[in-house]
C-alpha cells in the first residue's frame, strides 16, 4: 500500500527465529539461528528475510497465516543464503508477495550464488538450489498499510552490502 492519510496505525514486528544447527554431523560445530521479521499493520505486512530450511521455512510461513495479515513484500537484508533461501517456498506459499533487496544485495546474490549454494551442501549435506530471488527493491521505502519502512544501506553488517529497515515498532518474539 502506498502512503496515505492514516498516520495512525501500530506497527508491530514479529520475530522468528530458527533453531541453531549442526555442521557436518559434528554436534560441536553448529550454524548459528537465523531469524526474519515480520512487521504488520492493521491489514498488511513485510517480512524481513527468508530462513532456509524446509521445516523452518514451513514454520515461519505458518507464523506468517496466523496474523491473517497480507504479505506484500519479502526483504532480504543481505546476500547470505539462509537469509534468501527461504524465498521459494515462501513464493509458492503466499504468490502475492514481492520478493526485493536493494540492488546491490540483488549483485551480491548472483555473485555468491553457486559458491554459497556448494558451501551449505558441504555443511548440511544438502542439495539446495535458490529458484526464487529477489528483484531490485526502487527506491528505499517500502509501506506497511501506508505507513514508511526505509531501508537504510549500512555497507559493513554481517556482510558487505548490508541493509536495515527503520521505524519504531513493537516487539514480539515467536521462537522455535
Amino acid at each position: 500500500m502506498t502512503p496515505d492519510s492514516n498516520t495512525d496505525v501500530q506497527l508491530q514486528a514479529h520475530v522468528y527465529t530458527s533453531a541453531a544447527r549442526v555442521i557436518g554431523g559434528d554436534p560441536n560445530r553448529t550454524f548459528s539461528p537465523a531469524t526474519s521479521t515480520l512487521v504488520t499493520g492493521e491489514t498488511e505486512a513485510v517480512l524481513i528475510d527468508a530462513q532456509y530450511t524446509e521445516s523452518e521455512v514451513s514454520a515461519l510461513g505458518d507464523m506468517i497465516e496466523q496474523t491473517g495479515k497480507h504479505l506484500t513484500s519479502i526483504f532480504i537484508t543481505h546476500g547470505h543464503y539462509d537469509h534468501y533461501y527461504g524465498l521459494s517456498q515462501l513464493a509458492a506459499q503466499f504468490p502475492d508477495a514481492r520478493p526485493v533487496a536493494t540492488a546491490a544485495v540483488v549483485a551480491d546474490i548472483h555473485a555468491t550464488l553457486d559458491f554459497q549454494a556448494k558451501q551449505f551442501q558441504g555443511f548440511f549435506g544438502d542439495d539446495p538450489k535458490a529458484t526464487v530471488l529477489p528483484e531490485p527493491l526502487e527506491g528505499s521505502v517500502m509501506y506497511v498499510d501506508g505507513q514508511e519502512l526505509r531501508v537504510i544501506e549500512i555497507g559493513q553488517g554481517d556482510i558487505a552490502p548490508s541493509t536495515i529497515r527503520s521505524h519504531p515498532v513493537d516487539r514480539h518474539r515467536h521462537r522455535r
